[in-house]
């Protein structure tokens, strides 16, 4: 099963920033203002002129403005988690800018893939790893067999990337001591 961008699930497509089902191959909505970002290899920020910007981006596929299941999957647990961390890194003079990129069927190999500060966010997470599965969805919309992006961590394969990972990495980037830790805890309580 495939999602049209336009009528995936109105719920989760309200709560993206702005919205997911404009034209165009990439969008961009900000949840601050104006802020200079100084993103680092390792994707943690420095700090610049009081205050710091996490950049975050969502790329997947679009086939005629359809995306696949997963990446629709991924694309709502994202939302939930920029706004979510939208609200808590505020309070230390962090805003996340959120931009998402369409790919074409040729650029499949970088669908499903969040990039935090131009990072994968899988570099960001200790032991994690990209694999491939078959992806049934992805292969609908392409006519033909394909494998998609799944990220396994802790010996857990993960299709749709989960909130809690999504925040786990998100504190991270955001170099805030104290908080890693303390979502690292809520993640694994509430993935087992």
């Amino acid at each position: 099963m495939y999602y049209p961008l336009r009528h995936w699930n109105r719920k989760a497509q309200s709560q993206l920033p702005a919205s997911s089902c404009q034209s165009g191959r990439t969008r961009k909505s900000s949840y601050s203002r104006s802020a200079s970002k100084l993103p680092r290899e390792d994707g943690v920020l420095r700090m610049s002129g009081g205050h710091r910007t996490i950049t975050v981006e969502w790329r997947h596929l679009d086939v005629q403005g359809q995306t696949c299941d997963r990446c629709c999957r991924t694309g709502i647990e994202l939302a939930g988690a920029v706004e979510e961390l939208s609200r808590e890194l505020s309070r230390h003079d962090i805003h996340i800018d959120y931009q998402e990129t369409r790919l074409g069927p040729f650029e499949i190999t970088a669908s499903n893939a969040i990039l935090i500060n131009g990072v994968p966010i899988e570099n960001l997470l200790p032991d994690a790893r990209v694999v491939r599965t078959c992806c049934a969805s992805c292969g609908e919309l392409l006519g033909t067999l394909t494998d998609c992006r799944a990220l396994e961590l802790d010996g857990t394969l993960y299709e749709t990337l989960p909130v809690e990972i999504i925040r786990r990495a998100l504190w991270i980037a955001s170099g805030v001591q104290g908080n890693c830790e303390e979502t690292d805890k809520k993640a694994s309580s509430r993935l087992e």
